[in-house]
Formats: structure tokens, sequence, C-alpha cells
């Protein structure tokens, strides 16, 4: 963290590289991105201009090359850093959306397919193998149908040892739960709720040695759920002052 001190603004994201354990992203609010390499304890590569406040930044399918961000209504940008062919390109599809968006994700094992999480609570996929077929914002919250309200996504992740075949993604809502969604069929698999209705999720990350178990944040808690038994298995107080935000490098994934 003490290396980030070229940004002169609030950091609105960070992503660690899956491929290298010492690149990670940053993101901030004077319109800067930049890819740190941890071992170096320096910057390799600045982009300046990033034409808007990146909310939410990915590295691209596969590479240690690109890097995704994306601000309120899109488009989604793709930025090559280095290579060949370094720049900046707009993706195709990923534009022109209804509501916000607070983040997005990558599938992990399929180049292209990737998801949003907008403000208004709904999900908007691309599926590039359905015959180039993408659908926004779906999926959202039942209580929200018909109304205006907005319930943002707070955390969306894969699950990367779900089937292929039935690609499972975790949704939180700022206040309508947790939920777990079939990305093909664009249904609700089920649904998780809190002891407290007061509950909200910061950031949630599925556990790699654990098929079918993730950890979510909730203030100073971390609460382990079990997807079988559809409730949390454990709830330890890890930390001093409420958390906003996750590491997403593979080696900060934990299970207590």
């Amino acid at each position: 963290v003490k290396i980030i001190y070229k940004h002169k603004k609030t950091i609105t994201a960070i992503s660690w590289c899956p491929d290298n354990p010492d690149l990670f992203a940053s993101a901030s609010a004077d319109n800067l991105l930049i890819v740190w390499n941890v071992a170096e304890k320096k910057a390799v590569a600045r982009l300046d201009n990033t034409k808007g406040v990146p909310v939410s930044v990915s590295w691209c399918w596969n590479s240690a090359d690109g890097v995704a961000f994306v601000s309120q209504r899109g488009p989604l940008y793709i930025w090559v850093y280095r290579g060949p062919d370094p720049g900046v390109t707009v993706h195709k599809e990923a534009h022109s959306f209804l509501s916000d968006i607070c983040l997005f994700r990558w599938y992990p094992t399929k180049k292209g397919k990737l998801v949003f999480g907008h403000t208004d609570g709904s999900l908007s996929v691309f599926q590039p193998d359905q015959y180039g077929k993408s659908q926004k914002h779906v999926l959202r919250p039942e209580s929200l149908e018909g109304t205006d309200e907005e319930d943002p996504v707070s955390a969306l992740e894969w699950d990367r040892l779900s089937n292929e075949l039935v690609p499972s993604l975790s949704v939180s809502n700022l206040h309508n739960g947790i939920r777990l969604v079939d990305s093909e069929a664009l249904a609700c698999i089920t649904s998780f709720c809190f002891p407290s209705a007061a509950a909200s999720v910061q950031c949630l990350a599925w556990v790699p040695s654990a098929p079918g178990m993730f950890i979510t944040r909730v203030k100073a808690r971390v609460f382990t759920w079990d997807v079988c038994s559809l409730l949390f298995a454990r709830v330890d107080v890890c930390f001093r002052q409420p958390v906003c935000g996750t590491c997403r490098s593979p080696a900060a994934i934990f299970y207590p």
C-alpha cells in the first residue's frame, strides 16, 4: 500500500492480476489508472485520462497485459498497456446502460464472458458464445420489480469451482442479501439471509479450497457460508474497524 503514492485523489478500485501475483492495477478519482509491480515497488504503466472516474477495474481474461475499466454507465474500456499493439479500445457491446455500474467481473475460464452489477440492483450479462446475445438489466431482486427503488450491487463473484454448464455467480445487494445465480438460464438458484435485516455485505469471495463455500464481510465480521445448507457456517470477528473492500489476490482469500 505504501507504494501507491502517485494517486492524488481517492483510490476508487484495485484489482490483482490473476496470472501474476506481483502485479495489480489501481484507479483513482483523478482519472488515473496505474499498473504496479509489488516486487519491484514501482509503477510499470499509467493511463492519465480514463475519460471518467473508474468505479471498477479488472484484468482481462487470460492476459497479464490488459486491464479493463468502466465508469458510470460505460462504455467498458480495455487498456493493453504493453505488447506489440498497446492502446485503449472500447468493448463493442458494453455501453449505453440504463443504470450506473457498481462493478463488473470477467468469467475466469471463458473468453469474453462478463457480468456487470448496477446501482438499480440489476445485472447485465454478456455471453459471446450465445450468438452474440447479451442481456442488460436482468435479475433485479424480486422486491424491487415494478418499482423505481435502487439497491446497488455491493459484491459480485464467479464461483470458479462450479460446473461450466451451470456457471454460478454470487450476487450481493446492499439491502436484499445474497443470491446464487445461474448465468446461463438467467435465474436465481437460491438466496441467503442474514440473522439481522440491517446487515449488508461490503465484499464477498469464494473459498478456492472448499467447493460450495464462500465468505462475506459485514462491518467487522466475517461470515462463512455453505451453499448446500443455505446457512452461514461460522462467524468470526476479525477486524476492529468495518471493512469496506477486499483484496482480490488469491493469497488474500482465507478460510477461518
